[in-house]
């Protein structure tokens, strides 16, 4: 194999992704990963397309003033923290720009118009140990199957002893999780395709989500090792099928614990199935509650989520619905929370209340979650 050429680039900004932009010495534009901008590096070039290429670090030349050590040890190799090397302030300040950019150029607002309608990044919370998920790669090798964070460069897995990016308390939730499930995997056949990790430092609750395919599946063992390794308070497994660019839920089973995972948000209580999208940064979905909520009161047209659901909350659902789904219907992007939970042979179903169904359909449906035939295919159920 040819080795990647190398030149001397001066990184100007960061893209929108992980990578660090700059340009050789023909002017073609470079996406670097690992370079920070202000950066005076030696870039190897891996992969040349027409107007623009792709590298990595090599040598750094000289530091720019914004480039830090990383506090977690395994930044340059796992693909969770592309940005760790950045210090936090700058990391804003980019992540600005990177809005301004788009508004700029995509939208065709003219830069400074751009400039002043975004406001400075607000960071409601610490640059690490931030995180409710993450989320474990796993690869089989010789019959035997490794499971650890996302390598950077797509090579496969990274073994780590520790998150940072979770709280102190659940950082090395990761390890036993892995740990315990290589460890099955010497004696029971799986096909894990991922491994999710919710914890929350507000219930005290961890979550882990097994996915893989439809057929036999060691169930008890599973939770039994699991148990061991980390007390979960939830065990699920989620069931998917149909090619790898276009998965479907195929089911969810609860295999030990409550089927759920519980966080608060602001005063409010939620339940959220594993399938479901809940944002990773919790004190983040709170300050987002706030601005909508403040904003609300400020409003003078009348939709469910102005005047009226800033004074009563809970009789707007659609705010709390896009984060928890009926545990019978994990595929569903659901429209209300509230409602009658029984359980039978082990499976969670749930029956709406008659107060949730009226709420739901006075609420409007999220056109990007939803399309019309769905929406109505659902009320129609009721």
């Amino acid at each position: 194999m040819a080795e990647a050429t190398t030149q001397q680039v001066r990184i100007e900004r960061m893209a929108y992704g992980p990578e660090a932009v700059g340009r050789l010495e023909s002017g073609k534009t470079v996406f670097v990963a690992g370079a920070v901008p202000g950066d005076l590096v030696e870039v190897a070039v891996d992969r040349e397309a027409e107007r623009y290429c792709n590298g990595h670090v090599s040598k750094v030349l000289e530091a720019s003033p914004d480039r830090v050590v990383p506090e977690c040890p395994y930044a340059a190799a796992c693909g969770g923290c592309p940005w760790a090397q950045i210090s936090y302030d700058a990391q804003a300040r980019h992540k600005r720009d990177g809005v301004v950019s788009a508004l700029a150029r995509i939208g065709r607002m003219g830069e400074e118009r751009a400039e002043a309608l975004v406001a400075p990044l607000v960071s409601p919370s610490a640059p690490w140990g931030y995180r409710n998920k993450v989320e474990l790669a796993v690869v089989e090798r010789g019959g035997r199957l490794s499971l650890g964070m996302h390598a950077a460069d797509g090579s496969g897995v990274v073994a780590v002893k520790a998150c940072k990016l979770l709280d102190k308390g659940h950082q090395g939730v990761v390890k036993s999780v892995a740990g315990a499930l290589s460890y099955m995997a010497n004696s029971h056949h799986l096909e894990l395709e991922r491994v999710g990790v919710r914890v929350s430092t507000r219930t005290r609750e961890v979550e882990v989500a097994l996915w893989d395919r439809p057929g036999g599946f060691p169930r008890a063992a599973v939770a039994k090792v699991l148990a061991d390794a980390c007390k979960p308070t939830s065990v699920t497994r989620v069931m998917q099928k149909g090619p790898a660019k276009a998965r479907k839920i195929a089911g969810q089973e609860r295999l030990a614990g409550r089927g759920s995972w519980g966080e608060v948000v602001g005063a409010e209580g939620m339940r959220v199935s594993a399938p479901s999208f809940f944002q990773v940064n919790t004190k983040g979905a709170e300050r987002l509650v706030e601005l909508v909520m403040g904003g609300s009161t400020r409003s003078r047209t009348r939709r469910p989520w102005t005047s009226t659901a800033a004074r009563e909350p809970s009789r707007c659902p659609w705010l709390a619905a896009r984060t928890s789904s009926p545990p019978w219907n994990p595929t569903a992007r659901p429209f209300a929370t509230s409602g009658a939970t029984s359980t039978r042979r082990g499976l969670t179903t749930w029956t709406p209340s008659a107060a949730t169904r009226a709420w739901s359909f006075r609420t409007p449906t999220p056109t990007s979650s939803w399309s019309t035939r769905r929406a109505r295919a659902w009320q129609s159920r009721w």
